[in-house]
């Protein structure tokens, strides 16, 4: 796109406040029953706002915006993900939790492979394609499972029901 060295990092460091802001906003507006619907709009947001920003060609303050915007969609996903693991799998929480948290190291091993792969093959334009692809993929493969996640969570969308019990 012709950016230079200055603009393209203040389009990373404005890319990074957008994470930072959007761990901020997610944690102080998600409520525990907000979970199930927050992760595929998310996965959504960040499939438009990738799209947009690897794929459009746009000058350059529509593209810090749109920076912005893809780390404000990107960094709820995270910690969504471990929340709704801990939900659906509430007889078995640790390990949910922790398949979710072994599977991120064999992404961030996977992805940089795969970067490096398409670049080395084809270019470096071709490979920011995956990160488009990657935000398609977690929403089909949601989408795919929306159905059990509502028979495993089907208060997520009424709230919460405080659930007690007392063992002797």
């Amino acid at each position: 796109r012709g950016f230079t060295q200055v603009t393209s990092k203040v389009a990373l460091i404005i890319f990074l406040s957008g994470l930072a802001g959007g761990r901020i906003v997610s944690g102080v507006f998600a409520k525990k029953r907000h979970v199930v619907t927050m992760v595929p709009i998310m996965f959504g947001a960040c499939l438009l706002f990738f799209s947009l920003l690897y794929l459009v060609e746009v000058s350059l303050v529509p593209t810090y915006i749109v920076a912005a915007l893809a780390g404000l969609a990107v960094s709820p996903l995270i910690p969504l993900q471990i929340t709704l693991a801990g939900i659906l799998f509430r007889d078995m929480p640790g390990t949910a939790m922790g398949v979710v948290k072994v599977a991120l190291p064999v992404g961030g091993i996977v992805f940089p492979f795969a970067f490096a792969t398409i670049t080395k093959i084809v270019s470096f334009k071709a490979s920011l394609v995956l990160f488009p692809v990657i935000a398609l993929i977690g929403l089909i493969a949601y989408l795919l499972s929306s159905k059990a996640i509502r028979d495993r969570y089907p208060e997520g969308e009424r709230g919460i029901k405080s659930k007690v019990r007392i063992e002797n």
